[in-house]
């Protein structure tokens, strides 16, 4: 997979050279992504003005058609998401836990704060999310101790509460997580042949409702 950033200027422009030929790119922009220090509320969005992943069209130049400048984005305001994420044992707020709230065909992620809080922007409006916390915590600094919760307080996936935010009740507060400490699988992964150690492998582990990844090392 391959991954390219860039942050808008002054004027909302932006241009991103170096681009690989011959490559269908999905272009996004909007959604929790804040890693440019935006402070705007707006919804994930996908060229050409899409929220819905499977709807999005894929730009490919070419040695033909090097250049595609006119692919502009006009954004719609999003949701928000509100709450506190603290260890069910003690109390104690989580910080740098990540807080997941998935649709039918994409994600968004926050991380909590040092209080264990966090503020979910761009959540698209009449569209039903599941939300979760704990388990490998990918994206985040904190512990990846804590089983895999989902909304309200399950580890089943189809007992989740499921959200609706709409334009007319545009947010949500108080979708906190008390996370319980979750159990550990450990081994090694090696060539049948070699018996060298394979790093970087991943790794699934799933049942009939969770699956989760994780990668050696």
């Amino acid at each position: 997979a391959i991954y390219f950033s860039v942050c808008t200027d002054a004027d909302g422009q932006y241009q991103l050279k170096g681009l690989p030929r011959d490559i269908p790119f999905r272009i996004e922009t909007g959604g929790s992504d804040k890693s440019c220090g935006s402070t705007g509320n707006y919804v994930l969005t996908y060229w050409e003005g899409t929220s819905n992943y499977d709807e999005l069209t894929p730009v490919t130049l070419t040695d033909a058609a090097p250049v595609a400048d006119t692919l502009n984005f006009a954004l719609a305001p999003g949701g928000t998401i509100t709450g506190t994420i603290t260890a069910k044992e003690t109390g104690e707020p989580l910080s740098g836990m990540a807080l997941i709230v998935s649709t039918e065909n994409t994600s968004l992620q926050v991380c909590t704060d040092d209080n264990g809080q966090y503020t979910l922007e761009g959540v698209p409006f009449d569209t039903i999310l599941r939300i979760t916390s704990g388990g490998s915590n990918v994206g985040c600094t904190g512990a990846t101790t804590f089983a895999l919760t989902y909304w309200p307080d399950t580890q089943v996936w189809g007992e989740a509460t499921l959200v609706i935010l709409t334009r007319a009740a545009p947010s949500i507060s108080g979708v906190d997580f008390s996370l319980m400490p979750g159990g550990t699988i450990a081994g090694r992964v090696i060539d049948a042949q070699t018996r060298q150690p394979l790093p970087r492998m991943a790794m699934g582990f799933s049942s009939d409702q969770i699956f989760i990844l994780a990668c050696t090392d």
